[in-house]
């Protein structure tokens, strides 16, 4: 940011800083692009009539836009790095929401901004366009680029629009892909150095919490989205979970085991020639996945060994695991569970 410019704003002097960059999406200049320099001017959001700013960066950035942004203009701000492996799209939903309640329903002006207003605030932006013109992540990106010409969302980013426009642009955390996903997001967040440069228990517990805690309240919506299983009265009927050998314990459900979207059920004959499951994180892991990097996966009842995890995630060879590999990381041998 223009240092130059930080003093001025305070002292209130109308400034237009030559580091601006934003740019009118629509034809009725309501709907911006731009990066942290055009919302740190409190000039120029005044002089295009800024209402709502979304602001898709990391914290530490929004402090002085928060302070400098015009009378009576909301913010909302979503907390991502510019990462292939950033789980943006489960920021979609509520930002497509905000934008187009102020641009419909309060007929105001949106400025949606990241870093350099290339990659982050354009994914967010092309979400909004996918949903409204209900188009393709590529088409909306498309009609962006027509306006300015140097976005460059990373591919992360336009793999997840072309997830969302598959999704019919609602974020579906049941949908198989978005789940397999979740986990690599997950993995390549905690599979760093400062996630271990302290390993002390009680440090890593506490670097493991809010990675953790965003996950599992994520996955949690998909307990109200899936469909409840039929009631049957049959004795020793199918309840799609696996239950522990030894304890009977509900060790995973049917959802929790990753597979891709046009994988088989899990129980013809592709399935059965690996003698794992690769699963995603459960909230009975916790003792163990939070303080080192690989161990055993014990029961949460009865603490039989079930399996085992690997932060770092394993390599399976097999058909029905290889679409899978980076997301590999919390396994179960199915010797250890049975499928009820």
């Amino acid at each position: 940011m223009n240092s130059r410019w930080t003093r001025w704003s305070v002292l209130g002097i109308p400034y237009e800083s030559a580091d601006n960059d934003y740019t009118p999406i629509d034809a009725e200049k309501t709907l911006f692009v731009g990066n942290k320099e055009v919302a740190h001017n409190r000039y120029t959001l005044q002089t295009l009539a800024i209402t709502l700013m979304v602001a898709v960066c990391a914290k530490d950035m929004t402090a002085l836009a928060v302070d400098l942004r015009p009378d009576n203009c909301r913010f909302h701000h979503i907390d991502a790095e510019d990462s292939p492996h950033e789980d943006l799209m489960a920021h979609f939903d509520r930002a497509v929401d905000l934008i187009d309640e102020e641009l419909v329903d309060r007929g105001g002006r949106v400025m949606v901004w990241c870093g350099a207003g290339w990659s982050r605030s354009v994914t967010i932006v092309a979400a909004y366009l996918m949903r409204r013109d209900r188009c393709t992540g590529d088409e909306a990106l498309e009609l962006i680029r027509r306006v300015r010409p140097k976005i460059n969302p990373n591919a992360g980013f336009v793999a997840q629009l072309r997830l969302y426009h598959e999704m019919n642009y609602r974020l579906d955390v049941t949908h198989r892909e978005y789940r397999v996903f979740a986990v690599i997001a997950l993995r390549r967040r905690v599979w760093t150095d400062k996630y271990w440069s302290d390993t002390r228990v009680g440090a890593l517990q506490r670097q493991f919490s809010e990675p953790m805690r965003r996950y599992f309240h994520k996955m949690a919506k998909s307990v109200a989205k899936r469909e409840s299983p039929p009631v049957v009265a049959i004795t020793g009927a199918k309840t799609g979970r696996y239950h522990c050998r030894d304890c009977d314990g509900v060790v995973a459900d049917e959802l929790n085991v990753l597979r891709t979207a046009d994988a088989d059920s899990g129980h013809g004959s592709g399935a059965e020639e690996c003698d794992k499951m690769f699963v995603e994180p459960m909230e009975w892991m916790l003792p163990s996945i939070c303080v080192q990097k690989k161990g055993d996966l014990l029961c949460g009842n009865c603490s039989v060994p079930l399996g085992a995890f690997k932060w770092k995630a394993f390599k399976c060879d097999c058909l029905l695991h290889q679409p899978l590999q980076d997301s590999t990381v919390f396994k179960i041998m199915k010797t250890q569970v049975v499928y009820k």
